[in-house]
């Protein structure tokens, strides 16, 4: 399972950012134009994870 970053906004991946990256860098997606900050996409592309794995759980069989 890989985490992508996406718009905030239109779900681009395409995302211009800066060759360093820290939690307030500021990117902007190639799509629309919208403006976010890195930590702000971490955190969505981190809880887009969480809900994918718990929708997941339930259907493995342990045992």
């Amino acid at each position: 399972m890989s985490v992508t970053l996406r718009c905030l906004k239109c779900e681009g991946q395409e995302l211009v950012k800066p060759t360093r990256l820290h939690r307030k860098s500021i990117l902007t997606c190639r799509t629309c134009s919208a403006i976010a900050l890195y930590g702000d996409l971490l955190e969505a592309a981190g809880q887009r994870l969480m809900a994918d794995i718990k929708q997941r759980l339930p259907l493995m069989n342990v045992g």
